[in-house]
């Protein structure tokens, strides 16, 4: 048995399930797409209106299929929607590894059989309505004038309601902000020594209080401090508080003088869905993106923080493309997961190419970003191969060269933070140096009369005794963190 448009059709409960499918076709809403020759399966993850996607496998040979959803219709709109994209593109679907999801359930599933086949009848006898795909698209547009109406007021008033949620919420958030500029002010008053006696204490009071005035991100920063101060020399804690409390002012101020920021808001709230970025203009680049370093961390909330790194790589046949020098060449990928999600991998390893269009959250200085569509190839850097004619497959053509600042790093930070005073970290690549151990254990790079301190409590021999050809570097205003470099080695992770 063949999937096909008219077979969908005929599984479909009804034609609103497939309007419903209809609207869940778009890139945007998949990720983990993956197809098995061997079992016949196609699989992807559905982006739903909660944290958790939604887990779709399907049997294209014959119409087998499953999804996490609690919907009560077989097969759901996922499921469709799922079965609809391989028919019409079963390219995005690359033969990959099965999940252990999916083998879990060809493990318990059973095959269809001839009592399994769809019948047009219902238990009374009569015919049920006709399905079609090609309705799809105007079944929701068949409403009266009567209906039309209804809905207008319908969508005014919810409108109306939303506005004024925002008002009360953006309110309640002053309010807290003023709140936590006083506990700054405290902290100061009362003497940085006694704030450093109970950091812990004290930023999990105001960070609590925080979270009672929706301000969830900022809490989260506040609740992330005491951990950065224990990882930091017991001399530079009193520094790095008073950076971070500057910091933390600073954004208070932007927020009273424009709450609407996107800037100031993704930081003190949290970020827009993705959905919300791509239906604005946001500034996309299409081409290809090396993995330069990758961050895992577990936060004191309990998520599980995925952060990773990438630097354009410069190409020919993107040049028109990408031609304005404004177009950023580095970008950010962060991701939250719970802990019993199992740390699945989203992004590649340091070293793979990402190729795909990248999309940033709109920012006066662009760097947080995600993939609306994207292929990664996960290589050993120092042979890999890269040609962005095709997917991302082994070929002849060298891997482009990674794209540098070509500004020193002081200069490049002072240069943010005119636009972003509270930016708490920069992505540096900087071009060829050597990295030096000084008598007292601490690393430094050394590039074209740049010299750059290292926080890294250890780097290994290979990295130490190699000609870098380029070095990525996390910045904090302080210290830097090397993340990898390239060598004749390849990229080699720090």
């Amino acid at each position: 048995m063949t999937l096909t448009l008219q077979k969908i059709e005929d599984i479909a409960p009804d034609q609103a399930s497939l309007s419903s499918a209809k609207k869940l076709l778009s890139p945007s809403k998949w990720q983990g797409q993956g197809f098995c020759e061997t079992t016949h399966t196609a699989w992807g993850e559905c982006q739903g209106s909660g944290s958790k996607p939604y887990y779709v496998v399907v049997d294209v040979s014959d119409i087998g299929y499953k999804c996490t959803c609690p919907s009560r219709k077989f097969p759901c709109k996922h499921a469709l929607a799922l079965m609809w994209r391989y028919v019409d593109d079963p390219s995005p679907f690359a033969p990959s590894p099965t999940p252990d999801w999916v083998s879990d359930w060809l493990g318990r599933r059973r095959k269809t059989t001839k009592a399994d086949t769809v019948d047009d009848t219902k238990k009374d006898g009569t015919f049920k309505p006709k399905k079609s795909i090609a309705l799809a698209d105007t079944t929701d547009d068949t409403t009266s004038p009567i209906d039309s109406e209804k809905a207008q007021k319908q969508a005014e008033s919810a409108k109306k309601r939303a506005e004024k949620v925002k008002a009360t919420t953006d309110a309640q958030i002053s309010a807290g902000l003023d709140e936590f500029v006083g506990w700054l002010d405290d902290q100061v008053r009362l003497g940085m020594g006694v704030f450093l006696d109970k950091a812990s204490e004290r930023s999990r009071q105001i960070s609590a209080r925080l979270v009672d005035a929706k301000a969830g991100g900022l809490s989260s920063m506040v609740d992330e401090l005491p951990s950065i101060l224990h990882n930091t020399p017991k001399a530079d804690r009193a520094s790095v508080a008073f950076a971070n409390f500057g910091r933390w002012y600073l954004l208070c101020q932007a927020w009273q003088k424009n709450p609407d920021d996107p800037d100031v808001r993704r930081i003190i709230t949290k970020a827009e869905d993705k959905e919300t970025v791509l239906l604005g203009s946001p500034l996309a680049v299409i081409g290809a993106w090396q993995v330069v370093g990758e961050r895992v961390e577990t936060r004191r909330d309990g998520l599980i923080s995925h952060t990773t790194y990438l630097v354009r790589l410069s190409d020919e046949n993107l040049a028109d493309e990408n031609s304005d020098p404004a177009t950023p060449t580095t970008a950010v990928l962060l991701d939250f997961q719970h802990p019993s999600g199992g740390g699945k991998r989203t992004t590649g390893k340091v070293g793979s190419v990402m190729a795909g269009r990248l999309v940033y959250y709109p920012s006066r200085v662009p760097f947080r970003a995600f993939f609306e569509t994207v292929e990664t190839k996960f290589i050993n850097a120092s042979t890999s191969y890269y040609d962005p004619a095709v997917k991302v497959v082994d070929s002849d053509t060298p891997l482009p060269t990674l794209m540098l600042c070509q500004q020193k790093l002081a200069t490049a930070y002072a240069t943010q933070l005119t636009h972003l005073a509270w930016a708490n970290e920069f992505l540096y690549a900087g071009g060829k140096g050597r990295l030096a151990k000084d008598e007292r254990g601490r690393f430094w790079y050394i590039n074209d009369g740049e010299t750059i301190f290292l926080k890294n409590n250890e780097l290994s021999e290979l990295v130490l005794s190699s000609d870098i050809e380029s070095a990525f570097i996390l910045w904090d205003g302080r210290a830097g963190e090397l993340l990898s470099v390239q060598t004749k080695w390849g990229l080699l992770a720090c």
